[in-house]
């Protein structure tokens, strides 16, 4: 996915590149644009400016619904309120995401509830959500298991892209752990993934790659060894991004 010039509700002419089998770090300070750039690469806000591509296909303003079908996975930051079906079980949840693939459909076209239920068992075990929270209401597990289902949404189908916006809000360390597995093997599988996260120690061990925000813009990209806690935050306070 490509990303040039674009501009939206606090965000003032982002460049960016998101490739295949890297996790893009995403670090910035509460209000730095980092979450509303993606938001509205997803749809989700209004881009005033700018283009977005993916695989080659001009994808600008498209609605969330057509990048998920077109392959792309965005996780929000608040999953009560965006992002799960709180009076619905964790194997509703994530079978919500699977309704149309043919292989959860009977010899007659009819959707099979036993083959949604073999596939919803599948997907709980990838995201390491134990067997018995799958038929509980997710409204009453934990906030890491709570996470793990909105994985799960995510893992339900192919996908290329996984735009993860504060992956590990609210989650306990053991589900934090389980979650970083996941984030990895992931990419490890050829995809790419972009981590936005207040966590700047969490994203740092994370990236290949990473992009500071401040005042809406791309002050800083890193890579490998220049990854370090002094070199980001000596960004956090700049207006543009430094020249190689």
């Amino acid at each position: 996915m490509k990303v040039r010039d674009l501009h939206a509700w606090g965000v003032h002419g982002v460049d960016l590149d998101i490739r295949k089998g890297e996790i893009l770090g995403i670090a910035g300070l509460v209000g730095s644009g980092k979450s509303r750039a993606f938001r509205a690469i997803f749809g989700l806000n209004e881009i005033l400016r700018g283009q977005v591509t993916f695989q080659g296909e001009d994808l600008t303003g498209a609605r969330p619904e057509t990048l998920i079908r077109k392959g792309v996975f965005y996780l929000p930051s608040d999953r009560k309120t965006e992002g799960l079906v709180l009076g619905a079980t964790a194997r509703e949840n994530i079978a919500l995401s699977m309704l149309e693939r043919k292989e959860a459909r009977g010899a007659f076209g009819f959707r099979s509830p036993s083959k949604l239920r073999g596939m919803t068992d599948e997907v709980g075990r990838r995201v390491d959500l134990n067997q018995a929270f799958l038929d509980r209401f997710v409204s009453k597990l934990s906030g890491g298991n709570q996470q793990k289902v909105l994985f799960g949404k995510g893992m339900s189908s192919e996908r290329e892209v996984y735009i993860l916006d504060e992956p590990t809000v609210g989650v306990d360390m053991g589900a934090r752990a389980a979650i970083y597995r996941l984030i990895r093997q992931i990419a490890e599988a050829g995809k790419a993934v972009v981590v936005i996260s207040s966590d700047l120690l969490e994203v740092m061990n994370l990236s290949h790659r990473l992009l500071v925000f401040a005042n809406g813009r791309i002050t800083a990209e890193l890579s490998g060894q220049e990854i370090e806690e002094q070199a980001i935050l000596s960004h956090f306070f700049q207006h543009e991004r430094l020249s190689a």
